[in-house]
């Protein structure tokens, strides 16, 4: 909950939002950004972009992107 706060005061950024992960579990389990993107009512450019705001944030790839 402290950290929450102090979040919210603007002190200290938070890692990663809850709707970035949302994002990141629906790519893992449909294995389909397009897919995902429909399921969660965002575009696939859009959802694509919050990946890899996300990955280049924590400083790891989340996912790997292979050919179909």
């Amino acid at each position: 909950m402290f950290l929450v706060s102090i979040c919210r005061l603007g002190i200290l950024e938070p890692a990663v939002e809850l709707r970035h992960l949302r994002y990141f579990v629906a790519v893992a389990e449909m294995e389909n950004v397009s897919r995902a993107a429909l399921k969660l009512h965002v575009s696939q450019p859009a959802l694509s972009r919050q990946i890899r705001d996300s990955r280049r944030q924590i400083g790891i790839s989340l996912l790997e992107r292979t050919a179909k």
